[in-house]
């Protein structure tokens, strides 16, 4: 156990057994905390290249935008885009690029796949 760490702690059973799925679950959460407190930009999202990147950028900060989820997200993919928007939405008008955070915990968070663009 890491000395100070609340989250294995927490996760701890009355035999001193590790719940993994409380500790994965309380992971989760801690890292989505850490993303909602970053101003994440397009430009940091390393696993999208330039096209999709100004994309997001075009987004802009329109919560409704008709044009989310971007075509980068696949159709059986939706929910998950939808979860990770509802999430930032909370917080929306904070953030200078909303949809790079909505973008950054679909994939990093909830396991989101990119469909890559098709080269003419």
């Amino acid at each position: 156990m890491i000395p100070g760490c609340s989250i294995q702690r927490q996760a701890l059973g009355r035999n001193n057994k590790v719940n993994a799925l409380t500790l994965v679950k309380q992971a989760a959460l801690f890292s989505i905390k850490v993303a909602m407190h970053q101003d994440i930009s397009a430009d940091d999202l390393d696993f999208l290249d330039d096209h999709q990147k100004g994309y997001i950028r075009m987004l802009g900060k329109d919560v409704n935008s008709p044009y989310n989820p971007p075509p980068f997200v696949p159709k059986q993919d939706k929910a998950k885009w939808q979860r990770a928007k509802k999430i930032v939405k909370k917080h929306w008008k904070r953030y200078k690029d909303p949809y790079a955070i909505v973008t950054f915990l679909y994939h990093d968070q909830f396991g989101g796949r990119i469909k890559k663009r098709k080269s003419k």
